[in-house]
C-alpha cells in the first residue's frame, strides 16, 4: 500500500521523513495542504495521513472516487470528520488517541498560573511604563481548588501537577480511574464548578452532546475570581458568555489553547478577523489570553504525534486492522 502524508511545516516535515526512512515505509512526505492534493495524486495513494480540519462530505466522496481506502488524521480529537460520509465511501479512520499528555497539561498549567499570579498583566503594565503593585494579594496554588472536566490522560496529567503544588484537587469524568483517587475527589460537574477556583476542561468535544456547555448558566454558582482554562475544543465554551462575564467581572480570567472558528486564523500573519466575538476576546488581554493551538508543539510530541500516525498506516497496510481505527 502507497500512502501519502501532507505536513503543515519544516519541523514536521523533517521529523515525518526521518520516521518513514527509519521504518522503510512507503509513504510520500509532502509540504502541503489536504486542499490543493491533485487529482493524479489522489489515484497514486490508497491512504492520506493529513491534518486538516474539515474533512467534509464533498472531500470524502472526492477521496473515495480515486481509490483512497484510509485516512489517518494527526490529531486525538475527530469532530473534524464526517464519520458518518467516511463509513458509506468505504474510507477507514484510524486517530491518534494519546501522543503526549504532558505537552498540553504543561500549556495548561501555564497558563493557569500565568493567570492565577497575574503574570502577563504585570508585564503588559512594566511595558506600558505602569510599576504600580497589584491592589490585591494573590492566593497561592497550594490554597486554591482546582477543579478537571474529563480525567483521561491529560486531564489525569494535570491533576497530577496539581497536586504535586499542593492544591486540592477534585474533577469529574463519566468513568472513574481508581488511581485517580489516590490524588483527587471524583464530583459531578455543578459540585466541581461550585468549589473550583481554577477550572481545566480536558473533555472531548462531541457535537450533539456538549457544544457550548461552559456557558454563563451553567457558571452562575461558580466564584467570582474563577480562573477557567480550556486546552480542549473551543467548541465546548461559549466565548461570547466568557466576555460577558469577564466585562461584568464575574470570571476572573480565561486562558485557552483553543477556539471556535480557529481553522480560519491559525498559521496566518494578521488575519483579518471576521468573527466579533474572537476581536472583543483578544481586545481583554491579558485578562484572556488566547494561544495559537500550540499545545503539541513540543519536540516529544510532534514525533510521538507523527509516529503513531504512521504506526497506524503500517497496522492497516499489514493487518487490515488498526488498533486506533474510529468505528
Amino acid at each position: 500500500m502507497k500512502g501519502i502524508m501532507l505536513v503543515s511545516d519544516d519541523q514536521e516535515l523533517i521529523v515525518a521523513k526521518k520516521i518513514v526512512d527509519e521504518k522503510k515505509v512507503n509513504i510520500k512526505v509532502k509540504l502541503d495542504k489536504i486542499a490543493n492534493i491533485t487529482e493524479e495524486e489522489l489515484s497514486e495513494y490508497q491512504a492520506i495521513l493529513g491534518y486538516s480540519n474539515n474533512i467534509n462530505r464533498d472531500l470524502l466522496a472526492r477521496f473515495a472516487k480515486h481509490g483512497i481506502k484510509y485516512y489517518v488524521t494527526r490529531s486525538t480529537g475527530y469532530n473534524h470528520i464526517d464519520l458518518k460520509a467516511a463509513k458509506e465511501f468505504g474510507i477507514r479512520i484510524a486517530n491518534v488517541p494519546a501522543y503526549s499528555p504532558n505537552a498540553i497539561a504543561e500549556l495548561a498549567l501555564a497558563l493557569a498560573l500565568d493567570l492565577n499570579r497575574k503574570v502577563s498583566e504585570q508585564a503588559n503594565d512594566i511595558a506600558n511604563k505602569r510599576f504600580t503593585r497589584p491592589e490585591k494579594l494573590f492566593k497561592e496554588i497550594r490554597d486554591c481548588t482546582v477543579g478537571i472536566l474529563g480525567l483521561g490522560s491529560i486531564g489525569s496529567t494535570s491533576a497530577h501537577y496539581f497536586n504535586a503544588l499542593g492544591a486540592k484537587v477534585i474533577g469529574y469524568n463519566r468513568s472513574i480511574n481508581p488511581d485517580n483517587e489516590k490524588i483527587l475527589t471524583y464530583m459531578d460537574v455543578d459540585k466541581v464548578i461550585k468549589q473550583s477556583d481554577i477550572l481545566l476542561i480536558h473533555l472531548p468535544y462531541i457535537q450533539d452532546e456538549n457544544y457550548h456547555m461552559i456557558n454563563k448558566e451553567l457558571l452562575k454558582d461558580a466564584k467570582k475570581e474563577l480562573i477557567i482554562i480550556n486546552t480542549a475544543r473551543g467548541e465546548l465554551v461559549n466565548l461570547r458568555d466568557i466576555v460577558e462575564l469577564i466585562e461584568k467581572e464575574r470570571l476572573g480570567g480565561y486562558g485557552a489553547d483553543v477556539f471556535e472558528f480557529e481553522s480560519e486564523y491559525i498559521g496566518k500573519d494578521k488575519p483579518i478577523i471576521k468573527h466579533g466575538v474572537i476581536e472583543k476576546a483578544i481586545k481583554l488581554y491579558p485578562k484572556i489570553l488566547l494561544t495559537p493551538h500550540v499545545g503539541a508543539a513540543t519536540e516529544r510530541a510532534l514525533y510521538s504525534l507523527v509516529e503513531i500516525s504512521i504506526d497506524n498506516f503500517i497496522e492497516f497496510d499489514i493487518h487490515n486492522e488498526c488498533s486506533n481505527e474510529i468505528k
